[in-house]
């Protein structure tokens, strides 16, 4: 009989990013299974080209009210529990800056809700896709597809434009 060999291998994962408003308009990123959701987060913002300047957080309720979520990541309470305010996240909110991709998309067909920018409510639905192992000599996260093009993060307005 033979001893099993330990997982040791790293595993990536592919994360499908669809634009919520047009979900003809996405990305595939595959990323380190290890890696956290603040490199996830980091990874969609750039995949779509796009600067990752505000908060933002992963919802499992897929629906317009966040609230609804069973399982809820946020920056938030990463920045509360850094600075010790006593800024207002709800119970059973996690952070994403110590939470691993592979805890979270533990199966083929989760989906999530990303949330950037609270203010102008970008909202992307993320689905695992597959997983795999790490291939060497190749970085990660790496963009594997994308279709359609999401615009500018901030358009370019014009006095006339206020008129």
């Amino acid at each position: 009989m033979t001893t099993p060999v330990p997982f040791t291998q790293k595993r990536t994962v592919v994360i499908r990013a669809k634009v919520m408003e047009s979900k003809r308009i996405y990305r595939d990123v595959e990323i380190s299974s290890d890696s956290t959701l603040e490199n996830l987060a980091l990874a969609i913002v750039e995949a779509f080209g796009w600067d990752c300047d505000h908060c933002y957080g992963f919802y499992s309720h897929l629906g317009q009210s966040l609230h609804d979520s069973e399982e809820s990541y946020e920056l938030f309470a990463d920045l509360a529990e850094e600075d010790g305010s006593a800024m207002d996240v709800r119970d059973g909110v996690l952070g994403v800056k110590d939470t691993a991709i592979g805890d979270v998309f533990e199966n083929r067909g989760k989906k999530m809700q990303f949330l950037f920018d609270y203010g102008d409510d970008h909202r992307f639905e993320l689905e695992a896709r597959g997983f795999d192992e790490t291939m060497p000599g190749v970085l990660y996260p790496r963009l594997m597809s994308a279709k359609g093009e999401l615009g500018p993060q901030y358009p370019d307005y014009n006095d006339d434009d206020f008129k």
